[in-house]
């Protein structure tokens, strides 16, 4: 007998399987597909830990993350590097985000409504640098990729279209926004690209410069995000009538499932993805991460 978990976020969907009794009883914490007043997140405390909970707190938070981004922003979301000139950047991790912090509210002074969500990393100068996901209306509207396109064909660029990617050409029109961006952020330069139909994945793709530096992160948030981007909870039903019929057929057939995200697991493009590991409250757990878009299906 098992127990299972979902998370839901875009066009992903997350499957836990939780082995009944593999851990010793004391430390079992209840947790069920149904409400509870529990979440599997209350493993994850803000106390002191060692390098290697540490390491492991690192990876929850990184798949936090990428929920929250696939969630949140879409293919007219922006993503922005914002790099610092001179000393700036060999600041502590509490100076360089007391700037960034300040960024952002200058930025909605100007633009109102905008959600972020950003991570830190450091070159290998040693220089903190901030990537950053952006959905800003006042950008969007203007940034469209086929006036793009037809911009640069009118001022004799060439287009071109690196794989997964958005047009990278620096045309006058993209650099006018950067150069506006960069106005605002006033510590440095920024790269700005909008994300494009290419990339159907933005929480691995802003989730891969998360630094494995942590002694950075000690004392901090391993990433920055506005209110209004919100955590992705793991899904609750009152009754198993309320799960959907997809999630009922995994649970069903979690092992076939499993068989066939293991067929694709050297895809560039996975349409599925599994893994299994322990953790000292739970014991074994099986993780399966479905693509629905990739694969045609819809919950």
């Amino acid at each position: 007998m098992a127990e299972f978990q979902f998370f839901v976020s875009g066009d992903v969907v997350e499957i836990k399987r939780f082995e009944i009794n593999t851990a010793p009883k004391e430390n079992i914490v209840s947790e069920s597909v149904f409400d509870s007043d529990k979440t599997f997140s209350e493993e994850f405390s803000n106390s002191d830990r060692s390098d290697e909970n540490r390491a492991y707190n690192l990876n929850a938070n990184r798949n936090e993350l990428q929920r929250m981004a696939r969630q949140h922003f879409n293919e007219e979301s922006f993503f922005v590097t914002f790099t610092f000139r001179d000393h700036y950047g060999m600041q502590e991790v509490s100076e360089t985000d007391k700037l960034f912090k300040k960024f952002i509210m200058r930025l909605r002074y100007k633009q109102e409504k905008i959600s972020y969500l950003a991570v830190r990393e450091l070159t290998k100068l040693g220089r903190i640098h901030y990537h950053m996901l952006l959905n800003d209306k006042y950008f969007s509207e203007r940034w469209a990729v086929e006036d793009i396109q037809e911009k640069q064909k009118a001022m004799g660029f060439r287009y071109d279209k690196h794989k997964d990617k958005q047009v990278q050409i620096k045309c006058e029109e993209r650099k006018k926004y950067e150069n506006e961006l960069a106005e605002i952020w006033s510590h440095g330069f920024c790269d700005m690209m909008q994300m494009g139909s290419d990339n159907d994945n933005f929480g691995a793709y802003i989730s891969k410069y998360m630094t494995k530096d942590l002694d950075l992160f000690k004392g901090h948030k391993s990433y920055l995000s506005s209110r209004n981007v919100k955590k992705v909870e793991p899904l609750k039903f009152k009754s198993i009538e309320d799960v959907p019929e997809l999630l009922q057929d995994v649970v069903a057939n979690f092992d076939v499932y499993v068989s066939e995200a293991l067929k694709v697991a050297d895809k560039p493009k996975k349409e599925a993805f599994t893994k299994t590991y322990f953790n000292e409250y739970r014991g074994r757990i099986d993780f399966l991460e479905l693509n629905l878009k990739r694969m045609n299906l819809k919950l």
